[in-house]
């Protein structure tokens, strides 16, 4: 690496993208006047909490999914996951087993967990 290109360098600072990521969808959904974000597939679940989860063929993928819950009152997300080790603290996170929500008794479970109000998925 040159010397210019060393001198640009900036350290990745997780904790503070964790943060600044959850105030954004927090003002978001006061915003839109909603209480409560859903997040479902991977991507979005990473982008909400800076949850990970190893990668997988679609249908282990799919019968493992992490689902986030973010809420317009600030507090920390909740996390349903197989892999609890891969969730950063930064947040707080309420972290939860993993739900089944291929089948009928695992959506239904995830939707008695999650908190009151409008949802947006």
């Amino acid at each position: 690496m040159s010397e210019a290109a060393a001198s640009l360098e900036v350290p990745f600072d997780r904790a503070r993208l964790c943060r600044e990521r959850h105030a954004r969808l927090v003002e978001a959904l006061r915003t839109q006047d909603l209480d409560v974000l859903v997040c479902l597939g991977h991507g979005n679940v990473n982008y909400a909490t800076g949850a990970r989860q190893p990668g997988a063929d679609q249908s282990r993928a799919l019968h493992r999914r992490m689902v986030a819950a973010v809420t317009a009152d600030g507090a920390p997300p909740i996390v349903w996951t197989s892999t609890p080790e891969l969730v950063p603290p930064h947040l707080d996170t309420d972290v939860r087993g993993a739900l089944d929500l291929e089948w009928a008794d695992g959506a239904a479970e995830l939707a008695d967990q999650l908190p009151p109000g409008r949802l947006a998925i």
